[in-house]
């Protein structure tokens, strides 16, 4: 039935930007991650500049960390609870004060990273409803390439936005810059607030209290992100998706003392960090013209291979183009991620999208912090072209075992079938597998192997 379904129902990238409430999500989320990155490198120039410290400078540039973590398990269910587009204006528009606070009222240091970590204690929350917006008004195979197209959209905006803090922090200075960063962040609110239909909450949970006896949003939240992870297929999901880019991260971190003790300038770093975001942004758009399913699967299982083998030829001393080549195939590696998407939608409650999906952003972000921070370590006492060789063959070698127990995940959404949408941006899919969640009856008891 599937595959009767993808020969009837070829998806293009120009469908999925043709749903409005997708293409405004796409726009304004490629307009908050080039102001993001505009403060973040901003920011970390004036906090340099005035203390003089790279410790410092570091922690502006990566202050948004651990506050993510904290929103995720705090705050995470209000991306259910609360409509999404009085909950995304409200969220850019924080965006937007904190940038001309800082850049126009210049407060000290470190009321200028209070007000930024304020800022990434509440960013779950937009990960959450956008994320589960695209998961309500895309469908099937629309979905994988709607998923394609919003991973590559922070990539393409992470370099513009640091080629355009350069530019501007040398002609401007870093706090004219800052407030530059906020126009992007207000041009989104307008956006939102004009273009994206009003669309409900999640509905509520079966058998969910009465609103006067619920749990408050701290406990809620909390108690619904481990239910999450004690879920058999969900942690399964989250595993693969997280372990093999944190790995790959920590290689990447040390990108910067390889290239000083292999002779070469500091702006060769640069360059190639840049060749791993491009491999990343030219595989998931392929991949998402991928619409087999059984070859989708076969791609995503042994992509990881891609990933983290290529960091292995780093041991050797080779030309620099040769490894702006490795470092290509390792970003095209990373593109397995959408052949899980599908899985994951179908693993999560519809209502408890907006935290799933807040939780595994967080998540992400927590391994990417780890692994640096390991990798950095280990490279104290070991050589780095060994580390870096080290987390790519791990990442390899886990990724495989990750990603082929993730597939086997049931599918249960029929990938290519026709989503039916409409012009306020309301989607279903037309023809769907029945399964366990359509019949109580068909609803399974779980495995001993299974936790809850």
């Amino acid at each position: 039935m599937a595959e009767v379904s993808n020969r009837l129902q070829r998806s293009t990238y120009r469908r999925v930007l043709a749903q409005p409430a997708f293409r405004m999500l796409f726009l304004t989320r490629s307009l908050a991650v080039t102001g993001d990155s505009v403060r973040a490198l901003a920011l970390a120039v004036s906090v340099f500049a005035i203390t003089g410290s790279p410790l410092w400078s570091a922690v502006a540039y990566s202050i948004t960390f651990v506050p993510q973590m904290l929103g995720s398990s705090l705050l995470g269910t209000l991306a259910d609870r609360l409509r999404p587009r009085p909950l995304l204006t409200t969220l850019f528009a924080i965006d937007a004060s904190v940038g001309l606070v800082i850049g126009l009222g210049r407060p000290p240091v470190a009321v200028s990273l209070i007000l930024v970590a304020m800022v990434a204690l509440v960013t779950p929350l937009y990960q959450g409803a956008s994320s589960r917006l695209v998961a309500e008004v895309l469908a099937g195979d629309d979905y994988v390439k709607g998923r394609a197209l919003w991973c590559s959209a922070p990539l393409a905006a992470q370099l513009v936005g640091n080629a355009l803090a350069g530019f501007s922090v040398a002609a401007f200075g870093a706090e004219t810059t800052i407030v530059l960063s906020a126009a992007f962040h207000l041009s989104s609110v307008l956006m939102i607030r004009i273009g994206l239909p009003d669309l409900p909450a999640a509905p509520a949970p079966a058998g969910a209290p009465p609103s006067g006896r619920r749990l408050s949003t701290f406990a809620d939240s909390w108690r619904q992100n481990f239910q999450l992870l004690g879920t058999s297929s969900v942690l399964t999901l989250l595993l693969a998706k997280w372990i093999p880019p944190g790995l790959v991260t920590g290689a990447e971190a040390l990108i910067v003392p390889y290239t000083a003790e292999n002779g070469h300038p500091a702006s060769v770093a640069g360059v190639l960090l840049a060749c791993l975001a491009v491999g990343m942004m030219v595989s998931n758009l392929a991949f998402g013209k991928v619409t087999d399913v059984t070859l989708r699967d076969r791609l995503t299982l042994w992509l990881p291979l891609v990933a983290g083998l290529p960091l292995v030829a780093l041991l050797f001393d080779l030309p620099v183009a040769v490894i702006g080549a490795f470092l290509v195939l390792s970003g095209i590696g990373l593109a397995y991620d959408l052949g899980l998407e599908l899985r994951f939608v179908d693993s999560v409650p519809e209502d408890k999208r907006g935290l799933a999906f807040g939780l595994r952003s967080t998540g992400l972000m927590t391994v990417q912090g780890i692994g640096p921070a390991v990798s950095g370590a280990v490279a104290l006492a070991v050589p780095v072209a060994t580390v870096i060789a080290l987390s790519g063959g791990v990442a390899a070698v886990l990724g495989v075992v990750l990603v082929g127990r993730a597939l086997a995940v049931p599918l249960k959404q029929v990938a290519g079938a026709p989503c039916s949408c409409s012009g306020t941006g309301n989607a279903r899919p037309a023809t769907r597998v029945r399964t366990e969640t359509d019949d109580p009856s068909l609803v399974r008891t779980p495995r001993p192997t299974e936790t809850r």
